[in-house]
């Protein structure tokens, strides 16, 4: 039996939960934990009945009036664990005011190890086109906080403080956990549903423009035409030999969980290898062409649009942060600045 009897019933508890942890917060008293957020993401097909079937896997569900799926796990009190809100068919917020320790852990290890599942990306450039928002937006006395991971010669972003109307702000980090600071979840939830607007449209365009698949030229002609675009990866300057190779090894020897992609290098030179390997989520085939210079990854028809975006975030994440991206001939920051010019107004 549901704990809150209706989405309305439970985003007042939020809303009550937000303003009493603003409050601690102000009195540099956090007693209990935040509220905090994780958008999970599944196939570009209508896959929510499968993306419950595998989350019940995990929980006891139960569901409220309003299309929230409710959690439960037995800890701490009678209150349940998390709940579920279906932004779309293929989005999905995962709250909850447990600890991060309860519910966060468990949360990725779901995620990493389902094929269906997976958590959002946010390179570099969806921070920047995102800070540009705000200062638009926002008087010009509120702040905004960005927290770096520092390399030798340059940075990347993993953290991003979004300043909120009613006070305080909402912390973004790039693996599509957002932690509520503010006194009001309602300045959490129109965040979320900003972000969501602007990524599910990116999604949308990095898939129409990269997959890569056959067309006939007409009815009367047997030849086909192949479309698609490459994902390209310049850097600035060539990797050294020795952390190119060891990057190699950690991805597809030693699988680091972050990419989520499983294959053999083949290794056509000292300084080239090609990759014939599997994106984790979804099971679907890449191919990739790795050199200290240039990494070109190639995605067929129904590869997941967020490859790229995890693929940006986590190079930058471990490997090296000054770099330029292409879809084709065409920028990856300007299919970021379509996506926030158009995507509240177009997709949802």
């Amino acid at each position: 039996m549901s704990y809150y009897k209706s989405r309305e019933e439970l985003f007042s508890y939020f809303n009550k939960h937000s303003a009493e942890k603003k409050d601690d917060l102000d009195r540099h008293k956090t007693r209990s934990p935040l509220l905090k957020s994780y958008i999970i993401e599944t196939s570009s097909v209508n896959r929510k009945k499968d993306f419950f079937d595998e989350i019940n896997n995990h929980y006891d569900l139960s569901e409220l009036k309003g299309d929230i799926i409710e959690i439960d796990d037995d800890q701490e009190d009678d209150k349940p664990a998390a709940w579920i809100e279906s932004f779309s068919d293929r989005y999905f917020i995962f709250y909850s005011t447990r600890t991060t320790e309860i519910i966060e852990n468990k949360l990725m290890k779901v995620i990493q190890n389902s094929p269906l599942l997976d958590t959002l990306w946010l390179a570099d450039s969806f921070y920047y086109n995102f800070y540009n928002y705000i200062k638009s937006n926002f008087n010009d006395y509120r702040y905004v906080k960005l927290k770096m991971k520092y390399w030798p010669a340059a940075n990347s972003i993993s953290m991003l403080r979004i300043p909120a109307k009613s006070g305080g702000g909402i912390d973004l980090y790039n693996n599509g956990k957002i932690t509520n600071r503010s006194r009001s979840f309602i300045d959490l939830y129109h965040n979320i549903k900003f972000l969501l607007d602007n990524y599910s449209y990116l999604n949308k365009l990095l898939e129409e423009k990269s997959w890569l698949k056959q067309e006939k030229h007409n009815f009367q002609s047997s030849g086909y035409t192949i479309k698609g675009s490459p994902v390209i990866i310049e850097f600035e300057k060539s990797l050294e030999l020795t952390v190119f190779k060891n990057f190699i090894y950690k991805i597809f020897q030693q699988r680091n969980k972050n990419f989520r992609l499983w294959g053999e290098p083949l290794k056509i030179s000292e300084k080239k290898y090609h990759v014939y390997g599997l994106d984790l989520h979804l099971w679907k085939e890449v191919f990739l062409e790795l050199t200290p210079d240039l990494f070109v990854l190639i995605l067929p028809e129904g590869v997941c649009g967020n490859t790229i975006n995890r693929f940006i975030t986590n190079i930058q994440t471990f490997l090296e942060p000054n770099f330029d991206v292409y879809i084709g001939d065409e920028s990856y920051d300007k299919f970021l600045e379509k996506s926030f010019l158009e995507g509240g107004l177009k997709y949802a």
